[in-house]
């Protein structure tokens, strides 16, 4: 055994750095046992590895044994994930919300992500006189995002409509949501038309048995499209 001195020993942190690898911040000194520990399971001792593979050794402060997350949870058979925009750790199942919107969906289940989800300022656009806020908003010409939905989800609802602000303009366009498998392939459960000039759609989207949905935008030209005011409704609903 041998003792060092260890800085910013704080939950939220140290999971972060097992989880990402991330640079710590350290914020107060402690004095900490590591090094030189066994470590059993079920009567079979084990070397515990973080993401990465390399070596990492439990720590005793104040009489407890600390012990990373990662190799814990792989021991459990259970799957580790890291949501940076809420610092959530989950371990196996997530927990997930009622309604999720879609600007508010874990960024690591977003598989591919080529249209970025507008907010705030940036999340309006103009209909011919008008201008149209939004609570989220995809905006794209050509282009699309899949989103790892693990059966979680029944429905996504929304709005959808081709932006214009000329008047007689004669673009089209559509909106099409794919349900994908693990093997890549793709079937289509949804698509929605659009021209310029007419009125917003509303959008219904059913998501039941989907593990991987993908957002398709298409314009003609260089007209966008646009998906607004976007949440995914869990399996409970």
């Amino acid at each position: 055994m041998f003792r060092e001195k260890l800085k910013g020993f704080i939950a939220g942190v140290c999971v972060t750095a097992v989880l990402a690898g991330a640079a710590t911040v350290f914020a107060q000194m402690i004095d900490a046992t590591v090094g030189n520990m066994h470590f059993f399971w079920d009567g079979v001792e084990q070397t515990l590895r973080d993401a990465n593979g390399d070596v990492v050794e439990p720590l005793i402060y104040n009489g407890t044994t600390y012990v990373p997350l990662r190799p814990m949870a792989n021991l459990l058979g259970k799957e580790v994930g890291w949501d940076g925009q809420t610092t959530t750790v989950y371990i196996g199942t997530r927990d997930v919300a009622a309604t999720t919107p879609i600007d508010k969906f874990p960024e690591d289940l977003i598989d591919t992500n080529f249209v970025s989800v507008n907010t705030g300022e940036y999340a309006k656009f103009h209909l011919k006189d008008k201008v149209i806020t939004c609570s989220n908003l995809l905006l794209d010409d050509v282009n699309y995002n899949t989103y790892i939905l693990n059966g979680q989800y029944s429905r996504l609802v929304g709005k959808a409509v081709m932006p214009y602000t000329r008047v007689g303009s004669d673009d089209t366009g559509f909106i099409a949501f794919y349900s994908v498998e693990n093997d890549g392939t793709e079937n289509e459960i949804m698509r929605y038309d659009l021209k310029q000039t007419e009125d917003p759609v509303d959008v219904d989207v059913n998501l039941r048995g989907v593990e991987n949905l993908k957002i398709s935008l298409w314009g003609q030209g260089d007209s966008n499209v646009a998906l607004y005011d976007v949440s995914f409704l869990s399996s409970a609903q």
